[in-house]
């Protein structure tokens, strides 16, 4: 419970709260405010020099006596991932080497990240053991403790890795320690046994620039979320090869294999099926531009094919002709000239123009002959023969 001190334009102030403010990497708590039968929405909380800033959904009267509701499974799950991030890093030092310290950390309630000093991209060796040793020291527990010690005394008990999450400007100094496995100042809310972690999995690793590598990690619930998700998509993936969990990979290479050469195959024929349209295109010739009349139904991928071809062509423009129903779809190349306001000429014996300068598509009711004619008229070309 709480006594309101302030509360205009949404923002809130306590004489105390237990709802834990945005810093150091870890989001903020989410809640409600209890006043009488309303609840008022926490939708955002921050620290300002000494005084913690509810962003609430109302304004409350000043000196009313409240009770803070934080959401609990949300509040679990950061703390989870936080105390995980603090074991990871420990567990990275240990695999990688003592050049290992943290550059960046983000808490989520799904997954979570932290960036730590490396030469090279992690391996999946490496991520293996890493992921072996925070179970083994899970599984044994380990005390998580904290407490406000003087500076001096924390920076002789354990050393400047303290300060690998920022520098505090507190003369106490609160130190996270997980018993005999890492020590660091820190300000974020912790379990008190890494036992209550679960397990933690790394979902994946990547360099984000020269000499740092970023670890995205999902621990305890969340992490039994992310192995249960990857787990029912290979059951699912497995069913569909007709295989196991030994052999998925080469089932799946195997069939991967496959699909390459049938996708080179299609390509094959789709290419021979543009050849044929364009052997059978209508030629209409004008003073100073070539119409090229292509009559069929490509598919998305031909009509590309057929773009690549008119775009090579200038000069010409390439008219593609599809009647689907009662009105004719028409697509015009117009490699040399503006084809979307070629076509926004020739309304209202054409509809639905869209496209842009080089492509565009309409519909027409037209006599394809007419309707070519036009174009070479608005082209500042005269139809004065037609050849195949």
């Amino acid at each position: 419970t709480g006594l309101v001190l302030y509360s205009r334009n949404g923002l809130l102030v306590l004489n105390q709260t237990a709802f834990y403010p945005e810093g150091g990497g870890q989001p903020c708590d989410l809640g409600y405010i209890e006043y009488g039968s309303r609840k008022i929405q926490v939708n955002y909380v921050e620290r300002n020099e000494h005084t913690v800033i509810h962003h609430v959904s109302e304004d409350l009267p000043e000196k009313a006596r409240v009770r803070g509701h934080v959401d609990a499974s949300r509040r679990r799950s950061l703390m989870v991932h936080h105390s995980a991030t603090h074991l990871l890093l420990a567990a990275s030092r240990s695999v990688l080497g003592d050049h290992v310290w943290q550059a960046g950390a983000q808490k989520g309630v799904d997954e979570s990240r932290i960036d730590i000093t490396h030469f090279s991209k992690l391996t999946d060796k490496e991520i293996a053991e890493i992921e072996r040793r925070c179970l083994q020291q899970i599984t044994e527990g380990r005390k998580i403790i904290v407490r406000n010690i003087d500076w001096y005394k924390a920076l002789d008990q354990f050393g400047f890795r303290l300060f690998q999450g920022g520098v505090p400007l507190d003369s106490k100094l609160r130190v996270v320690e997980i018993q005999d496995i890492d020590a660091e100042g820190c300000g974020g809310t912790h379990l008190d046994n890494i036992s209550e972690i679960g397990f933690i999995k790394i979902i994946r690793s990547e360099s984000i620039q020269e000499g740092i590598q970023r670890i995205i990690f999902a621990a305890g619930q969340a992490a039994l979320r992310y192995v249960q998700k990857i787990h029912f998509g290979s059951r699912t993936i497995m069913t569909q090869l007709g295989t196991d969990p030994d052999n998925m990979e080469a089932a799946f290479m195997t069939e991967r294999s496959r699909s390459v050469e049938l996708k080179k195959d299609i390509d094959s024929l789709r290419k021979r099926y543009v050849n044929e349209y364009i052997q059978r295109s209508d030629i209409h010739r004008g003073n100073q531009i070539v119409l090229r009349l292509i009559t069929g139904d490509p598919d998305e991928e031909e009509t590309k094919l057929l773009g690549k071809i008119a775009a090579s062509n200038r000069g010409e423009i390439m008219l593609l002709h599809t009647v689907h129903g009662k009105s004719a779809k028409f697509i015009m190349f117009n490699p040399s000239g503006n084809a979307l306001e070629l076509s926004k000429s020739l309304e209202p014996s054409v509809s639905e123009v869209q496209g842009n300068k080089f492509m565009a598509t309409f519909r027409s009711d037209l006599d394809s002959n007419k309707l070519i004619r036009m174009i070479l008229d608005k082209s500042n070309g005269n139809v004065n023969g037609k050849g195949k």
